[in-house]
C-alpha cells in the first residue's frame, strides 16, 4: 500500500468515527413556559366639587368680583392633562363677553388663566392619577362696564376635559 492510500484510509476513518461518536452524544433539554399573562387598560375618570353652580352671584356690578373654589379631581389609576373651557348656556351674551375670569392653583398659586369669561381656554393642567388639585376661580365685572349691563345675566358652564398623559 502507498503512503497516499493509507493516509486516506485513517482520514476516512477519522471521520467515520467523528459521525458515530456526535450520532450518539446525547444532550440533556428542558422547556417551561410563562403562562396567564394579563395586559389590563388604565382609566382616567375626572371630577369636580362642586359638580353644578360653584358661582351663585347676585347684584354684581362694575369693578366687582366674586371667587369660588372647584376641585379637580383624577380619580382614575393613569396621569392625565386637562383644559379648562367656558361656554354660555343661557343670558345676555354682552355679560358673558363683559366679565373677566381669573383662575389660580391654590396650591403653588400658578395662574392658569386670566381674561374674558369668553374666551377661557386654559393650556393642558397636568394631574396625577388619584390626586386633586384647588383652583380659585374668580369672575369680575370690570369698572368700565356701563348702564348696558344692569338687571342682565347670563348662565356659564365650565367644561373640564382630560386626556391621558403622554
Amino acid at each position: 500500500m502507498n503512503q497516499r492510500t493509507i493516509l486516506l484510509s485513517i482520514l476516512a476513518l477519522c471521520v467515520v468515527t467523528l459521525f458515530v461518536a456526535a450520532g450518539t452524544y446525547a444532550y440533556f433539554t428542558a422547556s417551561t413556559a410563562t403562562t396567564s399573562n394579563l395586559f389590563q387598560t388604565g382609566t382616567i375618570t375626572i371630577g369636580t366639587e362642586p359638580t353644578s353652580a360653584a358661582f351663585s352671584v347676585q347684584n354684581l356690578a362694575p369693578g366687582r368680583s366674586e371667587a369660588a373654589t372647584i376641585r379637580v379631581r383624577n380619580g382614575g389609576n393613569l396621569d392625565f392633562n386637562y383644559r379648562i373651557s367656558a361656554e354660555k348656556k343661557k343670558g345676555y351674551s354682552a355679560v358673558y363677553n363683559a366679565l373677566t375670569t381669573r383662575i389660580v392653583d391654590t396650591g403653588d398659586g400658578a395662574v392658569l388663566y386670566d381674561g374674558p369669561l369668553s374666551q377661557l381656554a386654559t393650556g393642558p393642567v397636568p394631574l396625577a392619577a388619584g390626586r386633586d388639585q384647588r383652583l380659585e376661580f374668580t369672575v369680575g365685572m370690570p369698572s368700565e362696564c356701563g348702564n348696558e349691563l344692569q338687571d342682565s345675566y347670563c348662565s356659564v358652564d365650565f367644561g373640564f376635559d382630560a386626556e391621558q398623559a403622554h
